[in-house]
């Protein structure tokens, strides 16, 4: 009887974090007229850009004599949901400070449905670049499996780093400029627009040490190249290593300060 109700209470807790999201992502895009289209024409839009400008301006051509466009978009798909939820989560306690305030709402629930929110643009993302890739002819067979492992990475990777910034972000107001900064920097220094084969020594090291290195090299191996995972299990031993580590902090300060957040907001 307890393991019966506790599974309703799983079922139904999921079913609210779910509910909350979709209502979350209609509200963010109610009053304009494409309504929700817009979450995915933004990311098509600055895809267009940037393959316009890096292909077609600066003649920039994709790694391992794989297309630019291909091999662009499957390192900035990864980045973009990372980003996306970094960015989603900062404010989201400011946004629902009404709920935060009140002693029967279950806080958590409100990052949650921002992360879930963010999978909704990004899994449509997914599929677009799996189209693009075939359509230049390129399949790996078994390989796009491990597109589970590295989103699964993804995730596990960026969802403490999500619930530490919204906390954070309530406490010190300018916390959220500095990390957009902080963002935007990762996003050059990662190899999403230029090919990491041209680094070598200390700064190849040096790159290699941003846990979002392996998340995108490993989904454009998984996609393009056909390389499994193995391949690189020592950069594997170190992500991992900074995921537990993220988990055991960033979880630690979420609890220690979610008590005076109400007093704050």
């Amino acid at each position: 009887m307890k393991k019966l109700l506790k599974y309703r209470d799983i079922k139904a807790y999921i079913i609210t974090v779910l509910e909350f999201a979709v209502n979350d992502f209609r509200k963010k895009y109610s009053g304009s007229a494409l309504g929700m289209a817009w979450a995915y024409i933004q990311t098509i839009m600055m895809v267009v850009v940037y393959w316009c400008v890096f292909q077609f301006g600066l003649r920039v051509g994709g790694a391992g004599g794989m297309p630019f466009l291909a091999w662009f978009i499957t390192g900035y798909m990864p980045w973009m949901l990372f980003s996306d939820i970094i960015n989603s989560s900062l404010g989201c306690m400011s946004e629902y400070s009404y709920l935060v305030k009140k002693v029967v709402f279950d806080i958590n629930i409100i990052p949650l449905a921002k992360i879930i929110g963010c999978m909704f643009v990004h899994t449509v993302f997914l599929f677009i670049v799996l189209g693009v890739a075939f359509a230049y002819g390129i399949f790996t067979g078994m390989y796009l499996f491990q597109i589970l492992y590295y989103l699964a990475a993804l995730l596990l990777f960026a969802v403490p780093l999500a619930f530490w910034c919204c906390t954070v972000s309530v406490f010190f107001k300018d916390f959220a400029q500095g990390v957009g900064i902080l963002l935007n920097i990762l996003m050059w220094i990662t190899p999403i627009l230029w090919d990491f084969s041209i680094a070598s020594g200390i700064p190849a090291i040096l790159f290699k040490l941003n846990p979002m290195f392996y998340i995108i090299n490993g989904f454009r191996e998984s996609i393009l190249f056909g390389t499994g995972i193995m391949q690189h299990w020592l950069n594997g031993l170190y992500f991992w290593g900074i995921v537990v580590f993220l988990w055991i902090k960033c979880i630690r300060t979420y609890k220690a300060l979610l008590p005076h957040m109400a007093d704050v907001l």
